[in-house]
């Protein structure tokens, strides 16, 4: 019986959670896989997630599935810098932004130029609340949210009309939504930076 397994028994016995560390990990993972279990284990206080609790942790399709059923829209989950992270399943022709962003697994840059130019990306990142992008001849209107973990912007949800308008209630639903996939978000981007480096090492 080696000292792993006394740690292990003491750990249980004091009901204290115990941080192991596999030989060669770096410890920027070990904080970003410590700060992910935070995320997931901390009740969310601010309301109710209902409609989007049940998710495994990092089912971003899952969620963006979910999301588009509350919200009668379609649905992209995407990082802070507008790459395409997860998307949900398409019941009607997508518009063409929609479809030149699914295709291109990210916003394409023009449209982010134009977004930051007229303020739209400084009012997403600086506000909690739900932004709005009216319909013009021709892309459809969208709802935008962030994603955050205090004051660090994980990424953000967007909700586009999908052949119909959005529900009344969508607005209300993104905000829940974005509370509710702050762990998934985050557990996103933990493992796949620990894949990267995997793959560099």
């Amino acid at each position: 019986r080696g000292p792993r397994a006394a740690l292990l028994e003491a750990a249980e016995r004091g009901r204290t959670a115990l941080l192991t560390r596999r030989a060669g990990q770096g410890w920027t993972e070990v904080l970003g896989q410590l700060r992910t279990a935070l995320v997931h284990s901390v009740p969310d206080r601010s309301g109710s997630a209902a409609g989007v609790d049940g998710l495994r942790l990092g089912d971003l399709s899952g969620l963006a599935n979910t999301v588009a059923d509350l919200v009668g829209g379609a649905i992209t989950i995407e990082d802070p810098q507008s790459r395409v992270l997860a998307y949900s399943r398409m019941d009607h022709e997508p518009d063409p932004m929609r479809r030149l962003t699914i295709l291109g697994q990210e916003v394409p840059r023009w449209r982010v130029v134009q977004l930051r130019e007229s303020g739209f990306f400084q009012a997403l990142w600086n506000t909690d609340d739900v932004v709005r992008l009216p319909a013009d001849e021709r892309y459809a209107e969208r709802l935008a949210v962030a994603v955050r973990h205090g004051s660090e912007v994980l990424g953000s949800i967007w909700a586009a009309a999908d052949g119909r308008p959005l529900a009344e209630d969508a607005a209300a639903a993104l905000r829940t939504a974005a509370r509710a996939a702050v762990p998934h978000l985050s557990h996103h981007r933990t493992w796949g930076r620990a894949a990267a480096w995997a793959r560099e090492g």
